[in-house]
């Protein structure tokens, strides 16, 4: 086996090691029974990618962006009659 050869192949384990360690903690940590945005935010932080969090929760990488931006943008939203600014 060549030297790229082992390198490919390290790269190859050490990513299925990581994303089974982040499956495990997504399920030690009860994340399993929460919504998609919870879980996929949850793994987004631990560096996965929204393809690979996708793959553990057991969606689209779609589904898994559009559930993190609804959860970012929902505590953005204004109180219905909230004055804005520079409007007379």
């Amino acid at each position: 086996m060549t030297n790229q050869g082992r390198t490919e192949d390290l790269a190859h384990w050490t990513s299925v090691i990581a994303k089974a360690l982040a499956y495990l903690c997504l399920h030690q940590g009860d994340l399993r029974k929460e919504d998609v945005a919870t879980q996929a935010e949850f793994l987004t932080g631990l560096g996965l990618t929204n393809a690979e969090a996708a793959g553990i929760i057991g969606t689209t990488a779609g589904t898994v962006q559009v559930s993190l931006s609804k959860a970012k943008n929902k505590g953005k939203r204004k109180p219905k009659g909230a004055a804005t600014r520079g409007k007379s």
